[in-house]
């Protein structure tokens, strides 16, 4: 059991619905790929399939962040979109050591989703 007592996040942002919408289009694309990486390029949140020996693809998937990240986690694709399709305000959280939250508030609640990153 994986007990999860908060912490300082590295980045937070609020992703637009477009950039939700690609990376739907993405994940339908990559269907070999069980994850995704997220790391950042340019102070941007760059979102990526696969590697060198495989079919690869990248795309920028939220501009002008504050941090960088030094590592790169992946992430599972089919658990981070089924979070991202829910109805309500999306606010993105990522910890470099390896955490994302995704918070949902519908308007009526708040709900908060915590992933542990896999070593990649």
């Amino acid at each position: 059991m994986l007990v999860f007592f908060g912490t300082h996040w590295d980045i937070e942002f609020n992703p637009s619905q477009l950039s939700i919408q690609k990376l739907k289009y993405q994940i339908a694309a990559h269907t070999e790929e069980a994850t995704f990486k997220i790391s950042t390029h340019n102070n941007n949140i760059v979102i990526s399939f696969g590697d060198q020996s495989t079919h690869a693809g990248s795309f920028i998937f939220h501009p002008s962040v504050d941090k960088s990240l030094k590592n790169n986690w992946a992430w599972p694709k089919t658990r981070i979109m089924s979070v991202l399709n829910l109805e309500g305000e999306k606010t993105i959280k990522l910890l470099d050591a390896g955490a994302l939250q995704i918070t949902i508030d519908s308007g009526i609640c708040v709900y908060n989703y915590i992933f542990k990153g896999i070593k990649g």
